[in-house]
Order: C-alpha cells, then sequence, then structure tokens
C-alpha cells in the first residue's frame, strides 16, 4: 500500500459532518421540554407539599379547639374575619352573576328544545347544569378574581416588608398563622355561595321559563325534581369544597413566594389568578370525567 493511500488529513482538511437540521430541531425541543416540564414538576412538588403543611395546621388548630394539644398560633378570629370577608362579602355579586347565567341558560336552550317539542324540560337543564357544573364553576372563578388575588396580594405585602420573617423569629409557622385560616375560610365558604348560586340561577330561569315562555309552573318544577339525583348534589358540594381547598392553596403560595418589591406583588397576584383559574378548568374536566365513569355514562 502506498504512502499516499495511508496519509490522513491534517487538522486542516476537511470539516467533520454537520448534524442534520431535524437533529438540532429535536434537540432544541427535547431541552426546552426538560427545562420547562422539570421547573413545573419542582413547582407542583413544592406546592403539594405546602398544601399537606397547610392540611397539618388546620388539623391542630381543630385539634387544640376540642382541647387536644396546643396550638397557640392558630387565629380563628382571623378565621372569622376570612369567611366574613370571602362569604357574605361576595354574595352580590355571585348572585347577580348566577342569576343572569340562569336567565341566559333558558334564553339560549329554549328554541333548541321547542325545536323538538321538549320545551317544559328546560327547567331540567337549568337545574342540572348549575347543580353539577354551573353553580361550583361561577364561585369559583368570582372567588379567584376577588378572593385569591386579595390573598396573594396580603400574604405577598407582608413578605415583601418582612412581616412573615417576623412571625417566624416569635416563633409562630406563618403557615398555621395565615394560611390555615383562610383555608378553612375558603373551604367552608365557597360551598355556602355555591348552594345560593345554585338556587339563585335556577330561580332566574324558572322566571323567564315560566312568565316569559309560558311553561307551567307545576311541570317546571316537576321536571327540575325530576331530572336531579341527590348524587349530583353531592358531586357538586363535593366539587366546590375542592376548589376552595385549590383556590387557596395556589393563592397563598403565591405570595409566600413574592421576592422584591411592589412590582413583583403584582405580579404574583396576576400569576396567581391565571394559574388558578387554568387549574379549576383542568380539575373541573377531570372531575366530570370521573362522575361520568362513575354513572357508567
Amino acid at each position: 500500500m502506498s504512502a499516499e493511500s495511508t496519509q490522513q488529513p491534517d487538522d486542516g482538511g476537511s470539516p467533520a459532518p454537520s448534524k442534520p437540521l431535524v437533529s438540532v430541531i429535536f434537540d432544541d425541543v427535547v431541552s426546552w421540554l426538560d427545562r420547562r416540564l422539570g421547573g413545573f414538576f419542582s413547582a407542583a412538588g413544592v406546592m403539594v407539599h405546602f398544601a399537606y403543611a397547610t392540611l397539618i395546621g388546620v388539623g391542630r388548630g381543630l385539634l387544640s379547639t376540642c382541647g387536644i394539644g396546643r396550638c397557640k398560633a392558630f387565629a380563628w378570629r382571623e378565621a372569622v374575619k376570612q369567611m366574613e370577608q370571602a362569604g357574605t362579602q361576595s354574595m352580590a355579586i355571585i348572585t347577580l352573576v348566577a342569576f343572569l347565567v340562569g336567565v341566559t341558560l333558558v334564553l339560549q336552550t329554549i328554541f333548541v328544545l321547542d325545536a323538538w317539542g321538549q320545551r317544559d324540560l328546560v327547567s331540567a337543564v337549568v337545574a342540572v347544569a348549575f347543580v353539577r357544573e354551573l353553580g361550583p364553576l361561577i364561585v369559583a372563578i368570582i372567588f379567584t378574581g376577588r378572593v385569591g388575588a386579595a390573598y396573594t396580594a396580603e400574604i405577598g405585602t407582608m413578605k415583601v416588608q418582612e412581616e412573615v420573617l417576623a412571625l417566624q423569629t416569635m416563633g409562630i409557622n406563618p403557615i398555621i398563622y395565615l394560611v390555615a385560616p383562610r383555608f378553612i375560610a375558603s373551604t367552608l365558604m365557597l360551598p355556602c355561595l355555591s348552594i345560593v348560586s345554585i338556587f339563585v340561577g335556577i330561580f332566574g330561569g324558572y322566571l323567564i321559563g315560566v312568565y316569559l315562555y309560558g311553561i307551567d309552573n307545576t311541570i317546571y318544577i316537576e321536571n327540575a325534581r325530576l331530572y336531579l339525583d341527590h348524587i349530583d348534589v353531592y358531586f357538586g358540594i363535593l366539587k366546590s369544597v375542592f376548589f376552595g381547598a385549590l383556590i387557596v392553596t395556589i393563592a397563598c403560595y403565591k405570595g409566600f413566594t413574592v421576592e422584591g418589591g411592589g412590582e413583583d406583588v403584582g405580579r404574583a397576584t396576576m400569576h396567581c389568578v391565571v394559574l388558578t383559574l387554568v387549574a379549576i378548568i383542568f380539575s373541573d374536566t377531570i372531575w366530570t370525567l370521573v362522575y361520568n365513569i362513575y354513572r357508567g355514562f
């Protein structure tokens, strides 16, 4: 074999072949997903731990009320205050929205049902929709914008002003002192508001169906009662309790993650509302899927 055939190209020879464009794009996408999903699952894990610590704080507070154990940091007066702010002060806007949605639901569906000769079933549509879906969902969305955002702003401001650090310095657990009362208020008040929303929404549909479209009063009420099941009521109430826990967990968690000044508080509040709304809609889909599986649909 000749020397020319065995001669290897030096460093200045032809460059090594480059990776195909598709491979480069694929690697970039995988890297981006790894960063994003890694951060997502990390944040989700921290939030789950935060929710667990909140439940522990609520349990300690309840036990201290029964005379079992000691939990000096649990503020029951704060819990009652939060119930008033989250519940009674939200009643007017929730009542108005639920009434208008009930009226609109009848106006939108009665023509479709009338085309099939089933106008009288509009009451069943309104009742089932509000008990299973619209009642808890309307309240959860309004609660997020009115109460959840306030929780994030309050705790975020305390974090910026180092009031949370002062609580820790005094040996007070901030989660038990700040989050647990809000957790109790949200999980108790949101089901109550959902019940109000359900009754008001059905009443709004009743007024339109009976007095505008001439549906018989007895038939309207009987169809609503006939197509509703006690499982629907339990499902709606249980879902509203879950929504209340979800809202307060995300809102308080975003408040505790604030770093910096007032601008960061506003940014955290915005993130809280967006993240909570997405979580509510996503979890509502899961709840509905589980319900349909349970009922065999």
